[in-house]
């Protein structure tokens, strides 16, 4: 029974997993749509230049130790989603497939936490960065962060900066992936207390969670460097930017809290 239960649901996800996505054809740009996060995809990259979410109170349980991913036939229709749902480990070991928006927290709903699986929200990430490293911290600190009321919601924004370093560029003849990120960035913002933090990370094993803190940047910052890579598929990232930039919100540390709770999953 369990295992019939297993595969209704899987085939459900598969359903309800493709996005609304629409295209720009003058930008190369798409924008797609999920019932909890939305991505910005760059289609001449085949791969997410910024996923973005709102979090809330952590009230889930659920089951998010499914690495079974999707690719979206809404994105592909468009040409702009990677071409394979493989492990890009199974091409060239050292990189894991890393979500942008984690599927922890969307754990209140099993559907919608296994759509974070779809490929238009994962790109290569260096295996300890992803696992155990800065990226994971900056996971466990919107698990830690969600749950204080002076906070809570929380807006995240997870980004990529594919950079010029062809020494990681490894998926694609395997996965149609042009360049792999050199860098990804978080943001996390309180509309409720108007403050962020905000990380700019090296897709690297050498981003780790005491380096977190040396990662640290301002939005403005992040802007100009942005705009110094030249590149106009960053245009609707600075967009989304600009609109909390404009609010004027306080960037505070957000570190190991002993009130937060383990994260799980």
């Amino acid at each position: 029974m369990n295992k019939t239960l297993s595969i209704l649901l899987t085939l459900l996800v598969s359903l309800q997993a493709n996005a609304h996505c629409v295209k720009s054809t003058s930008t190369n740009i798409a924008y797609c749509e999920y019932e909890r996060f939305s991505i910005w995809v760059s289609c001449q990259q085949k791969a997410a230049l910024l996923s973005m979410a709102q979090i809330d109170i952590d009230n889930g349980k659920e089951d998010t130790s499914s690495r079974k991913y999707y690719l979206d036939e809404s994105a592909s229709k468009l040409d702009c989603q990677q071409t394979s749902d493989k492990t890009y480990a199974s091409q060239k070991k050292g990189f894991d497939v890393g979500h942008l928006i984690a599927i922890d927290h969307f754990d209140d709903n099993k559907i919608q936490a296994l759509q974070t699986n779809t490929m238009v929200n994962m790109v290569p990430q260096a295996e300890s960065f992803n696992r155990n490293g800065a990226w994971k911290k900056t996971e466990s600190l919107t698990e830690c962060y969600r749950d204080d009321v002076e906070l809570t919601p929380l807006t995240v924004l997870a980004g990529v900066i594919f950079g010029n370093d062809p020494s990681n560029d490894f998926y694609s003849q395997s996965h149609g992936l042009p360049e792999t990120p050199d860098y990804l960035w978080k943001l996390i913002y309180s509309a409720t207390s108007k403050s962020y933090d905000l990380w700019v990370m090296k897709n690297s094993n050498e981003s780790k969670t005491s380096t977190l803190p040396m990662s640290r940047r301002t939005i403005s910052s992040l802007i100009t460097l942005l705009e110094g890579e030249n590149e106009q598929h960053y245009i609707p990232v600075i967009a989304e930017l600009l609109k909390i930039s404009v609010k004027n919100p306080e960037q505070i540390e957000l570190k190991n809290n002993p009130k937060c709770r383990g994260r799980i999953g």
